[in-house]
């Protein structure tokens, strides 16, 4: 595709010809309010078939050029990740100068006709640094009217995902997206909103804060302490006592895509743009996020629950719609915003950042506007240059966060104080755990050694805590499906706690419709418990209002109460699934089989429902646990030891802990009277 302009003299759209064959505007008049100068050290190429990185950056010195950001130096894994993929690479030149103007046919000098473009790089106003660098692609435009042009073909397909444009791409080599565009507007049958480039940004996109030790063999491991900060699970009455969720309600994860083998994930059908098979999966070439950023969003949300496999998403019942992206271009993004709409999601959640797009606004609005869907995304990780606010000099909320349809979220660590990264300021919503967060991530990249090589302890960023949100969006609406959008989101900024260091919680100073906000803080950090039980029953006792109860379980004369039963059946269910699927060693296998035989002896849940029921039996279990094995037949493996414990909180209760032995291996299996049964593994100290 050849990139010359040809209108002439300098026009008001900001496009020139000088009459070389390498020449783009200075400016360009990107919509009625914003014109972006250009870059004239970088570009953007691109190539007909894909060409592996190690066979590509080579060739670059021939054209004095370098890789942008070359994602295959370890050192650079610290930096901001450039958005390459192996059909597209972000190049700059060697000196520091403008690129060569022969730059087009010294290129085809060195990859032949496999060259399909090379497109310029412009600056966003008041974004320093390589955050604001963008390229408005040359072969695609999106029109708001139909067009009938020799150059221009629909692309239906496309054009089905977007609620006011229309996806047209460049057909004609000879011309480029820059001097259509011009042409369509000099006719003035259009304006410079009604014709946009797609917009495809430099940086990634993804609110993710990488850790030297991310992938480290064995670091120390905090447990889920972010679900019991939010009162989702942990001691006493949870949220999860009222809802975990239902397989109806369905969260849309736009981000890297997802593994679609994890075994702690349950998905419905996605979609993932630009690869084939493209159902949601992520894509290998893809060097925009760190491995696996997909995969760790959706286990936050709704990694599931009573599988006593890895971790629990905050709506673990509920189901992962996968939807990854290739180029991060601004159609690609209102299309998973439109297809997520489309194929039933309630909620969608958007770990990432981009430059501030019309496109994008008015998907986002048509979505919560027509479809009736949740949207949250991560409020960005303000320690990088670039993510200040020009008029306060505050690190300002991320776009599409700032979107004000969108529920913007940021991080708070393990005392409930905001990261000092954390974006604030501006349309700040609410804050929830981004520090230290236990999730899923690809089969087998994970850190927690031979306990699960696919999870990871260490998810961190406001990217982390945007799906804490997004998962508290499906519990509500899992919990009464009646409630609008509007509705969920007033329930979460109105039940938040006001938390925040001695600075930060003097901030809510302001009153907003849904309670006190901060500047710092928002409306503070999420409250799952209080939440859900503002989705049915507002008469209900808030935590803050003193003591909390659970809902009622049914009891009966069965070994334990139905409910529980249930939960221990897809217990023992799991761990029989994972000694059929294989096991990684036989330390583990020796633990599932145990468990499996624990929780088919019908002796064992008569002695746990005994000491349920029994304020006598608790005493005896404490005093002499022998005799209260006897009394009940209950004869134990060798390596599995039975002890009651007093769980704190509003209400104390006494719990049955199994505790299984097999190698330096411990698994817990604690069989609680409301919350049934869950088991932690550890290694012996």
């Amino acid at each position: 595709m050849v990139t010359t302009m040809d209108s002439g003299s300098e026009n008001s759209y900001g496009v020139e010809d000088t009459g070389s064959e390498y020449c783009f505007p200075s400016e360009l008049v990107r919509d009625s309010k914003t014109t972006v100068t250009l870059d004239p050290t970088r570009l953007l190429l691109g190539l007909k078939d894909p060409i592996d990185i190690d066979a590509f950056a080579p060739r670059l010195r021939g054209l004095e050029l370098t890789l942008e950001g070359d994602p295959r130096d370890r050192e650079s894994s610290i930096a901001p990740r450039v958005n390459h993929t192996t059909r597209r690479y972000w190049v700059r030149s060697l000196s520091g100068d403008a690129a060569r103007s022969d730059i087009l046919r010294a290129a085809e000098d060195q990859f032949g006709d496999n060259v399909d473009w090379i497109a310029p790089v412009y600056v966003y106003p008041g974004e320093s640094g390589l955050s604001g660098r963008y390229c408005p692609l040359p072969d695609v435009l999106l029109i708001k009217e139909p067009v009938e042009h020799p150059s221009l073909r629909e692309d239906t397909e496309r054009s089905r995902y977007m609620i006011c444009y229309r996806y047209y791409r460049v057909v004609d080599p000879t011309t480029s997206a820059y001097e259509l565009r011009t042409r369509l507007l000099d006719n003035g049958d259009h304006t410079v909103d009604g014709v946009q480039f797609d917009s495809m940004p430099m940086l990634s996109p993804y609110s993710y804060e990488p850790l030297d030790t991310f992938y480290k063999a064995d670091p120390p491991y905090l447990g889920q302490w972010n679900m019991v900060k939010v009162d989702a699970g942990g001691p006493g009455v949870t949220a999860w006592d009222w809802t975990r969720g239902d397989p109806g309600v369905k969260i849309a994860v736009i981000d890297s895509g997802c593994d679609l083998t994890h075994p702690d994930l349950a998905y419905v059908a996605g979609k993932t743009w630009g690869i084939s098979p493209g159902i949601g999966e992520e894509d290998p070439a893809t060097s925009f996020a760190p491995r696996g950023h997909g995969t760790m969003v959706a286990g936050v949300a709704a990694a599931t629950t009573d599988s006593l496999k890895g971790i629990s998403g905050m709506a673990g019942l509920c189901k992962i719609m996968p939807i990854g992206l290739t180029t991060l271009s601004d159609s690609e993004i209102t299309n998973a915003i439109i297809f997520a709409s489309y194929s039933g999601a309630r909620v969608i959640n958007m770990s990432f950042r981009v430059l501030p797009s019309l496109l994008v606004d008015a998907q986002i609005q048509g979505s919560h506007n027509y479809y009736d869907v949740v949207l949250c995304a991560s409020a960005g990780n303000g320690d990088k240059p670039g993510d200040l606010d020009n008029s306060t000099g505050k690190p300002a909320t991320d776009f599409p966060a700032s979107n004000k349809y969108v529920i913007a979220v940021g991080a708070t660590d393990q005392n409930d104080h905001r990261t000092s990264w954390s974006n604030f300021e501006s349309e700040i919503s609410v804050m929830a755990p981004g520090t230290a967060i236990p999730t899923t991530t690809v089969r087998g990249t994970g850190n927690m050694g031979e306990v699960g090589n696919d999870y990871t302890s260490d998810f961190r960023g406001t990217s982390a805590a945007a799906p804490h949100v997004a998962g508290l969006a499906a519990l509500i609406i899992s919990r009464n499906t009646s409630l609008t959008n509007v509705k969920v989101r007033e329930i979460i900024e109105s039940t938040a706690d006001k938390v925040g260091n001695a600075y930060d919680v003097k901030t809510y100073n302001e009153l907003r419709p849904n309670g006190k906000w901060s500047r710092m803080m928002g409306y503070g950090r999420i409250n799952a418990y209080d939440a859900v039980i503002r989705a049915t029953t507002p008469w209900w006792p808030l935590r803050s209002a003193g003591s909390v109860l659970a809902p009622e379980s049914a009891v009966s004369d069965e070994s334990i109460p139905p409910l529980l039963a249930e939960r221990l059946e897809r217990a023992v269910q799991a761990h029989e699934t994972a000694l059929a699927d294989g096991v990684a060693s036989s330390t583990l296998e020796e633990l599932h089989r145990t468990l499996v035989v624990l929780g088919r002896n019908d002796r064992v849940r008569l002695l746990v429902r005994e000491v349920m029921g029994s304020t006598a039996f608790q005493e005896l279990l404490r005093r002499d646990r022998e005799t209260a094995l006897t009394t009940f037949g209950v004869d134990l493996p060798k390596n599995v030891s039975v002890r009651l414990l007093d769980v704190d909180g509003e209400q104390p209760t006494a719990i049955v802990r199994f505790s299984v032995a097999a190698g330096r291996l411990i698994a817990d299996v604690d069989w609680h009277p409301r919350h049934g049964v869950s088991t932690r593994v550890r290694r012996e100290n």
